[in-house]
């Protein structure tokens, strides 16, 4: 079994959050990283 897993920067908002989101619902695991917490 392989899994897929991502880790994305920016993951907050604009394209970390779209990329975010297509992995998500393709079943990836997705690690999100971004300077603002709150946002995530």
């Amino acid at each position: 079994m392989t899994e897929k897993i991502a880790i994305v920067t920016g993951a907050a908002r604009g394209i970390g959050l779209a990329i975010t989101q297509l992995f998500l619902a393709d079943n990836w695991r997705v690690a999100m990283i971004d300077r603002d917490n709150e946002e995530l």
